[in-house]
């Protein structure tokens, strides 16, 4: 007698059909890409705002917050900043 074998049957998660699946690989990877390119953004708001942070009033108003402009910005009168500063 020759044994009958059952088809394989691939598992599935719940809820999942097999013509879902492709669609949703390529989900994932828009996904994937779309968290990389706001994590990139991200990263340079924050060096931007690390850049420009003498600039907030918060810094401009403490005396002892030493501005870092040497490396920042060499268009404008470094001492002309800091009498404007001390006017604030």
């Amino acid at each position: 007698m020759e044994s009958q074998r059952r088809p394989k049957i691939k598992k599935q998660t719940f809820g999942e059909l097999p013509h879902d699946i492709e669609p949703r690989r390529e989900m994932f990877s828009s996904l994937d890409r779309v968290i990389e390119e706001l994590t990139l953004r991200c990263q340079q708001l924050h060096a931007l705002a690390e850049k420009y942070a003498f600039l907030t009033p918060l810094n401009l108003l403490n005396d002892k917050y030493k501005c870092q402009i040497d490396h920042n910005h060499d268009d404008f009168d470094k001492e002309e900043f800091a009498i404007e500063r001390k006017s604030l």
